[in-house]
């Protein structure tokens, strides 16, 4: 869910920075676009979350998973924004616990993509938890 959220942040981001000219201007009656893939590779579930509004810039990239760092304003009012910087921070907690790996690619006024991928338990394996 934090990653649908913040994929219509960023959206909603790159509409308010475009109106106010901050942005060159976008197609015409932009909504934003966010893309959902799942599916199986080399034994992992991958899931992506994409969507195409304001990116993050290079400098964050690495940071975007540090707890407490965040590039939402505070306090928008009516902007849907703000934040405490924890989301990206406790779903990269959660995948690593589940022996998984998340990656952020962006580009910033444009894109933005994370990644989860998580290992699927072989049969024998889930036979063994069960039993236990």
């Amino acid at each position: 869910m934090n990653l649908f959220d913040n994929a219509l942040d960023a959206i909603r981001e790159k509409i308010y920075r475009t109106r106010r000219g901050e942005l060159p201007a976008t197609e015409e009656n932009y909504k934003g676009k966010i893309q959902v893939k799942a599916g199986v590779e080399n034994g992992k579930l991958v899931i992506s979350v994409q969507d195409d509004g304001i990116g993050i810039e290079k400098e964050n990239m690495r940071r975007c998973f540090a707890p407490y760092f965040t590039t939402k304003a505070t306090g928008v009012k009516g902007r849907g924004l703000g934040g405490h910087g924890l989301g990206l921070y406790f779903i990269k907690k959660i995948v690593e616990t589940h022996g998984g790996i998340v990656r952020a690619e962006s580009e910033h006024t444009k894109w933005t993509r994370f990644t989860v991928e998580l290992p699927i338990p072989k049969e024998e394996e889930l036979k063994n938890a069960d039993a236990a």
